[in-house]
């Protein structure tokens, strides 16, 4: 590989990682589950979710960064590619997409 070749693929690189597509972060849209008014019924209904992946529900807890019910109906987690292959298959599941809110050299959170 030559020279100029190396710079463009680590130029796309830093661009993806700029935007937040890190290859962790991701957006995982649902159809809503049902009517919940509490944002922590959210979390433990997305836990759940997630725990035949995780391992446990405190653990899915513990990746989940982002929660949405008024654009979309979903959550943000800090997901490992076969998790992401995993969510893909199941009923309910819209989308799952790398979060291009998470700016992961400031370490802030762009969506809602």
């Amino acid at each position: 590989m030559g020279r100029g070749q190396s710079e463009i693929s680590l130029s796309k690189v830093d661009e993806a990682e700029a935007s937040g597509m890190d290859g962790s972060h991701w957006l995982v849209v649902c159809e809503p589950p049902f009517e919940i008014k509490f944002v922590q019924i959210y979390a433990d209904y997305y836990a759940k979710l997630l725990e035949p992946y995780v391992g446990s529900e405190k653990e899915a807890k513990k990746i989940i960064y982002s929660i949405s019910k008024e654009i979309y109906f979903g959550f943000g987690a800090v997901l490992t590619e076969e998790t992401v292959k995993n969510l893909r298959g199941l009923d309910g599941i819209f989308l799952v997409v790398p979060d291009t809110y998470v700016n992961i050299h400031h370490k802030v959170y762009a969506g809602n």
